[in-house]
């Protein structure tokens, strides 16, 4: 009996031990993080070595951490958008591991009208500075935008794989190509753009009034938008060509755009290279101020072409998928994940039209985003007539009808259909190793 009260007694007292133990390591944990944000703190609001520098012919403003902070949340009150909360944390990028180097935002308080703009993280004769975001507080306008990931700083490009830069437009943009890299960017003001090139699948993009953007390359960025964009071309350029898309707020919900065409498509195949497994990707390292005569993308005869046999494809595809089901008794066929993620699918119903029953062949593309989008095709059997829907469906389960786009039109809506529908082909054929 003694025994046991001992050996009790020395368990509670180890278990006394460890606590304490424990409660002395939080405490030094959260010592050390005080003194790393107290650290963080003096470093953000130490002042530049340099008030200005002048970059491609303009001159721009340094601000330190600190001060660009309370930049980026005046642009967030004046335009009193919630959602820019995705820019106003200069703060939470990654302070340089020297003490001699400076994190910076650089400001143009003028107008920025170039032919080539180059936004760095590092600027020639300026190594103790470490460019975080740039800001054109009263518009720009560019033929060609782009960001230069090394300019010095490869080093410690680890350090920065959360956020890589930030672009910010206060005002009006004017702009030809225009490539982001990862990180987070935002327009204030009505956006102009022939081709925009997301870059990476941690691009956050913010658009607050109108775009017009004649060619969306998206690499899986997040593009939010307030007032719904006129995007005539959107092509997704990323392993996983679902996830590319666009979010528009919509009344209180969201509507989603998704790709209207492939890429191989769109972009001239000069411009793209091979990944095994995944098919053509965008050259981004081409993608500079060297394009000279060199389009981009496909001449607008080509492109127009892109869905020139999709009635007739889309037709000997539904009658295999019919076969197919006759042939083994099975009720659908289904690829991709389960009924409420992101999968394609093909049934048969009946349903009266006109008092008289008949068959029905439906195929669905399923994108799960913000919102949930479906992209149907329903074919009668009877007299082969073929329709096509584009359906929001909301956090309750209801499906929002929008306009219906007919096979024969030419609209970024059809377009967007056929792709998926396009894709629900392939994905489908692929599952049940069809030809």
């Amino acid at each position: 009996m003694a025994r046991e009260q001992g050996a009790r007694e020395l368990w509670q007292e180890q278990q006394r031990a460890k606590r304490l133990q424990e409660g002395n390591e939080e405490k030094q944990a959260l010592l050390r993080q005080h003194h790393a944000e107290r650290l963080r703190w003096t470093r953000a609001n130490r002042p530049p070595p340099v008030s200005s520098v002048t970059w491609q012919g303009v001159t721009w403003t340094v601000l330190n951490l600190a001060e660009a902070q309370a930049r980026l949340a005046r642009t967030r009150h004046r335009r009193e958008h919630s959602d820019f909360h995705l820019i106003d944390q200069s703060w939470s990028f990654p302070d340089p591991r020297d003490a001699a180097t400076h994190a910076v935002f650089l400001v143009a308080e003028e107008p920025v009208v170039v032919t080539q703009l180059t936004l760095m993280r590092m600027l020639p004769g300026h190594a103790n500075l470490r460019i975080h975001g740039w800001i054109c507080g009263k518009g720009l306008e560019a033929d060609h935008l782009s960001f230069s990931l090394t300019g010095g700083a490869a080093a410690d490009e680890e350090e920065h794989v959360q956020h890589r830069s930030c672009l910010v437009v206060d005002g009006p943009a004017q702009l030809g190509l225009a490539v982001l890299p990862g990180g987070r960017h935002a327009f204030t003001g009505e956006v102009n753009c022939r081709t925009l090139a997301c870059a990476d699948c941690s691009c956050s993009v913010v658009l607050t009034q109108r775009a017009r953007i004649d060619c969306l390359i998206n690499a899986g960025a997040g593009i939010f938008c307030h007032i719904p964009p006129q995007i005539r071309l959107h092509v997704a350029d990323d392993v996983n060509t679902d996830r590319s898309s666009v979010t528009v707020q919509w009344h209180r919900g969201y509507r989603v755009l998704t790709p209207t065409h492939r890429i191989s498509e769109v972009v001239a195949p000069e411009w793209l290279r091979m990944i095994e497994d995944h098919g053509p990707w965008l050259r981004y390292d081409r993608l500079d101020h060297t394009l000279g005569r060199e389009k981009l993308l496909r001449s607008e005869e080509q492109i127009a072409r892109a869905y020139a046999g999709f009635p007739a494809m889309l037709a000997d595809a539904l009658e295999q998928f019919s076969n197919y089901l006759q042939q083994t008794g099975m009720k659908r066929l289904q690829a991709g994940g389960s009924q409420f993620s992101t999968h394609a699918r093909y049934h048969e119903v009946e349903e009266k039209v006109d008092g008289t029953l008949v068959t029905l062949r439906v195929l669905v593309r399923h994108l799960e985003h913000s919102g949930s989008v479906q992209l149907r095709a329903i074919q009668r059997v009877d007299t082969a007539e073929l329709r096509l829907a584009l359906e929001d469906i909301d956090h309750a389960g209801n499906v929002l009808q929008r306009p219906k786009p007919r096979m024969c039109d030419e609209t970024p809506a059809a377009h967007m259909v056929k792709h998926g529908l396009a894709e629900a082909v392939r994905l489908l054929r692929a599952r049940y190793k069809m030809r």
